[in-house]
């Protein structure tokens, strides 16, 4: 399924870390992509009206791992200022995109 803000999102989030969309969504755990990936899926969960089973498909991941996510990246946020900065802009981005 492809929805196209989730889509925008994407391709500002893979450009903004340095990855191609693709490596980015693919399966790889490397740390870089992992941080891009979940900042990706918290962004789409926050600028859209989409519910996480939706989120879940457009990512190709079940549900319970879009919760766990979005727990971590709300976490992180609260102890690396830096970090939740970071979001911020990206989130102000693609809110601009779309």
């Amino acid at each position: 399924m492809k929805l196209p803000k989730i889509e925008i999102i994407k391709k500002i989030v893979s450009e903004h870390f340095g990855y191609a969309s693709e490596v980015v969504f693919s399966r790889d755990r490397k740390s870089g992509l992992v941080k891009a990936r979940h900042s990706a899926i918290y962004i789409t969960s926050v600028l859209t009206w989409y519910g996480r089973m939706e989120i879940a498909e457009a990512y190709k991941m079940n549900v319970s791992n879009i919760s766990y996510i979005l727990s971590t990246v709300e976490d992180f946020k609260s102890v690396d200022p830096r970090f939740a900065k970071e979001l911020e802009e990206l989130k102000q981005k693609c809110e601009q995109a779309i």
